[in-house]
């Protein structure tokens, strides 16, 4: 069964990315196929109210832990959902109740080495995320009371059904948002096309530091090499010199046009 489950995530990932690649007009509105843009998240750029959403306790260190620790020298107003409880990091993938509270203790350490974010765990269950309307309620009642300017999400591509649940539940709350807010979608375990890249040089040892909070998910896999040279990469072909973040970034209402090309999803 672990075999049959594996290959149907495998085509499952496949056919997600081929009907972005299809899309060429959906490329050219994100502006992926031209310039990809440098944006250091500057000291002297207006300050942001920025909602981060985390599928899992610690995906948005992975992800954009670079980026929320320059808009936290801003001193921006960073908001942190975490959606799931985190019950399945394993070794087995098998739940385990008592891992919930300490994988709530490691992200909020994590969290702390990168400044003062506030974070919210909503604990629905590990690998269960739905939309569905208490999780589209909790999440539009946010948007309007913090008039969100920025969001940052795992990549609609990503192969992960708490991932792809989380983008989902975005996509149908986005109405709730300012017309003027950007989706910044960043990459955790399947790499992205990006059209955006953060240089992180002076943050980039903090958000290791970070990721290394995150002890009982070290335990299963590296994630902390892992992402130092998925970073390092990023960088350097994007000539920084240094390590870096990528992302996709859209308007709201270019992500609500966009995303409405993956309705006949597999498993939405």
């Amino acid at each position: 069964m672990k075999i049959i489950s594996q290959i149907k995530n495998l085509f499952r990932s496949y056919d997600t990315v081929s009907k972005v690649i299809r899309h060429d007009q959906m490329w050219q509105s994100a502006n992926v196929s031209g310039a990809v843009k440098i944006d250091p998240i500057s000291r002297d750029d207006k300050k942001l109210n920025v909602l981060i959403l985390s599928p899992s306790p610690g995906d948005e260190i992975l992800g954009c832990g670079g980026a929320l620790a320059r808009h936290l020298l801003r001193q921006d107003a960073v908001r942190v959902i975490t959606l799931t409880d985190g019950s399945r990091g394993t070794p087995s993938g098998v739940r385990d109740a008592q891992l919930i509270k300490g994988r709530e203790s490691e992200s909020k350490q994590a969290l702390a080495v990168l400044g003062e974010a506030k974070v919210d765990f909503w604990r629905f269950e590990n690998g269960k995320l739905k939309a569905n309307p208490t999780t589209l309620g909790l999440l539009k009642q946010i948007m309007i009371e913090a008039h969100v300017d920025r969001i940052y999400a795992p990549w609609w591509g990503d192969d992960n059904q708490d991932h792809q649940q989380t983008i989902e539940i975005l996509s149908q709350s986005l109405q709730a948002a300012p017309q003027n807010c950007e989706i910044w979608q960043y990459e955790t375990s399947s790499p992205l096309l990006p059209n955006r890249i953060v240089p992180i040089d002076n943050v980039f040892d903090v958000k290791i530091q970070a990721i290394r909070k995150h002890i009982s998910q070290l335990k299963l896999r590296r994630f902390d090499h892992a992402i130092a040279g998925l970073n390092d990469y990023r960088g350097e072909m994007h000539n920084q010199k240094q390590p870096a973040e990528a992302f996709l970034v859209l308007s709201a209402k270019q992500f609500s046009e966009l995303y409405g090309h993956f309705d006949d999803k597999i498993d939405k």
